[in-house]
């Protein structure tokens, strides 16, 4: 039987989130939650949108999982915080995994945590609590990701790093062997790391440069 699942969250990610678990038998999505001055429709993809000062009487621990569906707001705090005000108040938390993710079954995947379909895990990784890594995303062996971190699409993380507590890893971003990025790290799109960085270091590529020309002159 399915259990009864609680999605935190009424913006894109909690969208995403509904999306991926109602392909998930093994959950059953009742709604959402949200903070009372955050809540606008009272309605989410089909399903209610309840204020989150009210979830411990509408939908007690007992009865549910819960999902806290927020992106890498504030640097991962805002999903953090409420996370663990959920986890004081004895909710137990589902995560997920895509059935299309390439897995080694050794890896440790801590609670709220979400990996995105094409992502591939070597072994011997170890995932924290509420972690997400986005589509199409390789993790190298051996490798360790702390508490809330964000790990964008299509990025690369080569063996034995070590990402940071609340550390944002953007889209497409590479990240070398034996790196260590301190707790709360933000590595921009596109940006290659080959040093350790310090904790709540901010580090970003080029931007691209546009060219004088129109792109009809350009031979491909």
């Amino acid at each position: 039987m399915a259990e009864q699942l609680l999605i935190y969250g009424n913006g894109q990610m909690a969208e995403l989130a509904w999306a991926r678990f109602r392909r998930d038998p093994r959950h059953s999505v009742v709604g959402f939650a949200v903070d009372r001055s955050l809540l606008g429709e009272g309605e989410l993809c089909g399903l209610p949108v309840i204020p989150f000062e009210e979830v411990e009487r509408r939908f007690p621990p007992s009865a549910v999982r819960m999902f806290v569906a927020v992106g890498p707001v504030r640097n991962n705090h805002i999903r953090a915080d409420r996370y663990l005000r959920a986890k004081s108040m004895g909710y137990r938390f589902a995560s997920y995994v895509s059935p299309r993710a390439v897995i080694d079954p050794a890896v440790r995947i801590g609670e709220n945590c979400s990996i995105g379909d094409n992502v591939v895990v070597d072994p011997y990784v170890r995932f924290g609590d509420d972690v997400w890594i986005g589509t199409g995303a390789v993790i190298g062996h051996h490798s360790e990701l702390g508490d809330h971190c964000f790990v964008g699409v299509n990025c690369t993380v080569l063996g034995s790093v070590r990402i940071g507590a609340y550390s944002l890893v953007g889209a497409g971003a590479v990240i070398r062997d034996r790196i260590s990025l301190g707790d709360g790290s933000i590595v921009g799109v596109g940006a290659t790391i080959v040093r350790d960085t310090a904790p709540e270091s901010v580090h970003v590529a080029p931007e691209a440069v546009q060219l004088p020309i129109s792109s009809g002159r350009v031979r491909l």
